[in-house]
């Protein structure tokens, strides 16, 4: 399992090289999907369980408890919700990753709905893809391009050294930090 998602993150981290190495624009936040196709991914979206849905096992009971703490405590403070999923390929094929993701934002209601403050990180180790979804209320402060920084800067560096449950921390630390910056 280590060995697979050390392959996923330097997959990751070449592709994120190759991204921003070049000047195009990131892909934008909101993908354009169908209410059909929206609908049929929606069918295979099992169900949120809290902040952290680790459907990997990924991380242990103990290491769940901490990210969800961390959580819970931003979204009592600010109402702005951070949800974990890890997803595997036999819930999507790699390319309806983001797709999917979005659809599991949306159909988990990941933020406050007059806020739109949802923010959805989801990891999937064995298709070797990450992504980080925002609600409309969260996007002009947490950027792509921030939203990029933070995943190869505070993810991927303890993912490479096969701390999983340390990048997640750290990443959704720096997450509530720029928040933070900006009057979340």
């Amino acid at each position: 399992m280590k060995f697979l998602f050390t392959l996923f993150l330097l997959t990751l981290a070449f592709k994120s090289c190759n991204s921003q190495d070049s000047n195009e624009s990131l892909p934008p936040t909101r993908l354009n999907i169908s209410k059909e196709r929206s609908d049929s991914l929606a069918l295979r979206i099992p169900q949120a369980k809290g902040f952290i849905n680790d459907f990997v096992q990924l991380f242990t009971i103990d290491e769940m408890i901490t990210l969800d703490s961390l959580v819970s405590a931003f979204e009592r403070r600010t109402t702005v919700e951070i949800s974990v999923a890890t997803i595997s390929s036999k819930m999507v094929k790699s390319e309806d990753f983001e797709d999917y993701s979005l659809v599991m934002m949306k159909t988990w209601g990941v933020g406050k709905k007059e806020k739109n403050n949802g923010i959805l990180i989801a990891i999937s180790p064995d298709l070797r893809r990450m992504r980080i979804h925002n609600g409309y209320g969260i996007e002009n402060v947490l950027t792509d391009a921030k939203t990029r920084y933070i995943i190869d800067n505070s993810f991927i560096p303890k993912f490479k050294e096969g701390k999983y449950f340390e990048g997640t921390r750290d990443g959704i630390i720096a997450i509530i930090q720029e928040l933070k910056q900006n009057g979340f």
